[in-house]
């Protein structure tokens, strides 16, 4: 009687090739299910714009319950988006501009559901789509209508 031996490699992705957009998006397909009141908050963090995978601009990921409804979104101020740690530690000016936009009509539009092992929400012509991924958040910024608007996050520091 003849045994064949077959040995089983795990494959490993060489992150050295992979831009962080691609990185983030397999954490993404990696993540696990993260629960509303976990995100609560506001959550500083990164993303990373497909068609410049390795630019990280300043975002943060915003949820609240406002008047017994929940509400998600990654917001950010597009034009000031160059220092990529703006809002690791808030300024007087940034909090006024989170507060505003908990208040805002575009975030208080929101509708939260969970599927695909995400916390999704649909805000404007968007979906932004949220997992946990060790102790961060990672998350997907899609429109519905423009193809450049593609990104891929990471939330890490809670700033509120």
């Amino acid at each position: 009687m003849k045994f064949i031996i077959v040995l089983l490699l795990p494959v490993f992705v060489c992150a050295d090739h992979l831009s962080k957009y691609d990185v983030f998006e397999l954490f993404y397909q990696d993540g696990g299910q993260a629960t509303f009141e976990e995100v609560t908050g506001w959550w500083a963090g990164r993303c990373f714009k497909k068609d410049a995978p390795d630019k990280p601009l300043a975002f943060v990921l915003v949820a609240a319950n406002v008047d017994g409804q929940n509400h998600m979104a990654i917001a950010g101020h597009m034009e000031d988006n160059e220092v990529q740690n703006r809002y690791d530690n808030m300024t007087d000016e940034d909090r006024a501009m989170f507060k505003s936009f908990e208040r805002s009509g575009e975030f208080l539009s929101s509708e939260i559901s969970s599927r695909d092992n995400a916390l999704y929400s649909n805000i404007d012509l968007g979906v932004h789509a949220i997992k946990k991924y060790g102790g961060q958040f990672v998350a997907l910024m899609l429109h519905s209508t423009n193809r450049d608007y593609d990104y891929r996050c990471h939330f890490f520091k809670k700033v509120n």
